[in-house]
């Protein structure tokens, strides 16, 4: 595998492309990071072919709510970036 930051988020190959997913639990986060995200993975070298966001349920929402003993502070969804990588060096 090329050079990339995994703690940038998950990162996974598929047709001769990287894919980079990272999770955030409030979509501000998401917005903030989304630029420093594309120019840190062009700083190793990839070009930004796809940058996409959706939502999905939290699968740790409940949980959450018991530990905190509140739904306070707690999202039942959560957001994801997904960018599609092209390696250009």
């Amino acid at each position: 595998m090329k050079k990339i930051d995994k703690d940038l988020g998950k990162v996974y190959t598929k047709d001769n492309y990287y894919y980079l997913e990272k999770i955030y639990e409030k979509l501000g986060q998401l917005i903030d990071e989304e630029p420093i995200i594309k120019k840190r993975a062009k700083s190793y070298g990839f070009k930004v072919v796809k940058s996409s966001w959706h939502m999905e349920d939290n699968p740790y929402y409940y949980i959450q709510t018991i530990v905190n003993d509140s739904k306070k502070g707690i999202d039942e969804l959560r957001y994801v970036c997904r960018l599609k990588l092209k390696y250009t060096k």
